[in-house]
């Protein structure tokens, strides 16, 4: 079953230090459609173009929403979500209206809850029932992504709590309520430099990940793995057995504690690595059916500008990597969009799954077999339009990209020896079948054969005359030679002559 990936926006509110002084650019006009309004300039760039800033940098405050901003690539990477012109003196430049329509879309004023029920409560019920899911937020850093996802904080507040903790709780209240055997695993780890780390398995006690670049080595070196199904997964990472959803949020708490994080000057706390929080779920239901299903929740890092960070050294390598593994991201989106868009077309456009860890993880997740919610996050404020602008048009090409889903039935080892004895049953039958079939043919032979034993008698007296005949002949003519032999000595004149050989005939 084709089913398309379902794209939601989130706009945040501005910023406290742009609230007053700039007003916002993104306007949702209603459930399924936003509005941009850009400098002509920032239309003209195109999406790999990453050579100046859109404002002077500024620290914004820190709430619930994230404190990082948005920075600019290192020469040669560019940004993942695109770049921006500079608006010095753009209140005389011309202006320009952008509108993408999405399936949801939520506005500055939307509650956790509204973008939980609309975008993943209906993920919740595919995947209880056999379906693999896969739900992930894109945007530039600062944009309200680990707030949408749940993973910024652990607030005790239901009404602030994000995704994750919402979806958790709706998938253990299904399980409990259904009479079945059920088994559920989950496991968390982040890539970080290319390099994937198992977060529940504690930091060295030598060094500390929130301290230190790579600091969590120990704990890295796991692979990725595809199954005969196709199915991607991290080879080595820990899974942990969970039997509720409180259980579930400890080991997110203690797997968010060692995820690698470091100060940038935009943002003393600032996650430096993608989170992927993996639900593994087994149902046993009757009679002798097995579902197997995964939930995958994705936390990614935000595209940055290295110039406004003013990171150096590991800092700054560390925005490299996140800046080109979302980069491949957008490379695959569109190539997948340019697939879909033109299915006939040979040859395909080469999709880079493999050209990035995050795109390799999240391959079910984008044309595979998954159901696949994304939500892009942008900023409303005027400084961050061009991030947003190409952040819309990424989730724009996304919503063309079709999924192939289906149940994940496993077979029990009752259904397998119940299909292995009917296999047999049947051979058995077959062969039956064609034991009788060569008896009667045997049969059918035995009658016949007194008609072939007189055809051979007469053919073997036949046989008999002929060679009776054959002696005759030779006797006859053996007599005829003595006889002239005979003459031939007595016209010789009686000279011996040497003796002609004979031959006896029987």
């Amino acid at each position: 079953m084709n089913s398309r990936v379902h794209v939601a926006v989130r706009v945040r509110p501005p910023k406290s230090s742009a609230a007053d002084t700039d007003p916002p650019v993104v306007h949702c006009h209603d459930r399924s459609r936003v509005a941009v309004t850009v400098p002509s300039p920032v239309m003209s760039s195109p999406p790999s173009s990453a050579n100046s800033s859109l404002a002077r940098p500024r620290t914004p405050p820190v709430s619930a929403w994230g404190s990082d901003a948005s920075l600019s690539p290192s020469p040669g990477v560019g940004s993942a979500l695109g770049s921006t012109n500079s608006l010095a003196g753009s209140a005389a430049m011309a202006t320009q209206t952008l509108e993408f329509e999405f399936d949801t879309v939520f506005g500055p004023d939307a509650v956790q809850n509204d973008v939980y029920e609309q975008t993943v409560a209906p993920l919740v019920d595919a995947f209880t029932n056999g379906f693999n899911a896969t739900v992930f937020a894109y945007g530039q850093t600062a944009s309200g992504k680990s707030y949408t996802m749940g993973t910024a904080t652990l607030p005790r507040e239901v009404e602030q709590q994000g995704i994750i903790p919402r979806a958790l709780r709706a998938i253990f209240d299904t399980v409990s309520d259904d009479a079945m055997a059920v088994k559920a695993k989950l496991s968390l780890v982040e890539i970080y430099n290319e390099d994937i780390i198992d977060l529940l398995v504690p930091p060295s006690t030598t060094t500390s990940p929130s301290s230190s670049p790579g600091g969590s080595a120990a704990r890295s070196g796991l692979t990725l793995r595809e199954d005969p199904s196709g199915n991607v997964f991290v080879l080595g990472a820990t899974e942990r057995t969970v039997t509720s959803a409180a259980e579930c949020l400890a080991f997110l708490h203690q797997g968010l504690a060692n995820r690698t994080t470091g100060a940038t000057s935009m943002n003393p706390h600032s996650s430096r690595s993608h989170a992927i929080l993996t639900l593994a779920l087994t149902q046993h239901r009757a009679p002798h059916t097995t579902l197997a299903s995964k939930f995958h929740f994705v936390d990614l890092a935000g595209s940055e500008r290295l110039k406004r960070s003013r990171a150096e050294g590991g800092r700054r390598r560390e925005g490299i990597a996140i800046n080109q593994g979302l980069l491949v991201l957008g490379q695959v989106i569109s190539a997948l969009a340019a697939r879909a868009a033109n299915p006939t077309s040979s040859p395909q456009p080469h999709v880079p799954y493999r050209d990035a860890k995050l795109c390799r993880l999240l391959q079910p997740a984008l044309g595979g077999n998954s159901r696949t919610v994304m939500v892009a996050c942008v900023s409303g404020d005027k400084a961050d339009v061009g991030e947003t602008v190409n952040a819309l048009r990424y989730a724009s090409r996304a919503r063309a990209i079709k999924n192939k889903c289906c149940v994940n039935v496993q077979a029990s080892a009752g259904a397998v020896d119940e299909a292995r004895v009917a296999q047999l049953v049947s051979e058995n039958e077959r062969l039956r079948a064609l034991i009788a079939a060569m008896q009667a043919e045997r049969a059918l032979a035995v009658e016949n054969v007194p008609v072939v034993e007189v055809n051979t008698q007469e053919r073997d007296a036949q046989r008999r005359q002929d060679l009776n005949a054959f002696y005759a002949q030779c006797t006859a003519l053996m007599g005829r030679t003595a006889a002239l032999r005979s003459k031939l000595c007595a016209m010789s004149g009686g000279e011996a002559r040497p003796a002609l050989a004979q031959t006896a005939w029987a």
